[in-house]
């Protein structure tokens, strides 16, 4: 892994963690752009070594995260999906699945805690 490296001792980071859930969520690539000061396009996309790498971590992440929902109740991972990867409030997340909001939170722990323990270890 990269000096960027996601994993921490072991276990996703994270402050890594919950964006890198977003990018699996939406599919999205892994080339960013942006604009410099004076508001030109500038390509941000990384080296071709480390796409590679982060589209092999999203492509882990994205395992763990399957097996994370065949594991728990369905109930428990659309709570998750809805109040992490797809952003709804967690009011409307306790709300749509008749939980209580307490219960849409330590689902997002619980389920946040066992990806980190379901990432490998770092080489």
């Amino acid at each position: 892994m990269s000096r960027n490296t996601w994993i921490v001792s072991g276990h996703m980071a994270a402050n890594k963690l919950l964006p890198a859930l977003a990018v699996v969520a939406a599919g999205d690539s892994v080339t960013t752009g942006g604009c410099n000061a004076a508001g030109e396009s500038v390509d941000q996309s990384p080296g071709p070594a480390e796409a590679y790498e982060r589209k092999v971590e999203l492509a882990v992440l994205a395992e763990c995260l399957e097996r994370c929902r065949r594991d728990v109740a369905p109930r428990t991972f659309d709570a998750f999906r809805l109040y992490v990867l797809q952003k709804t409030p967690a009011t409307e997340t306790a709300a749509t699945l008749d939980m209580s909001l307490n219960q849409v939170y330590v689902t997002r722990h619980q389920l946040i805690d066992r990806l980190r323990r379901e990432m490998p270890e770092p080489d």
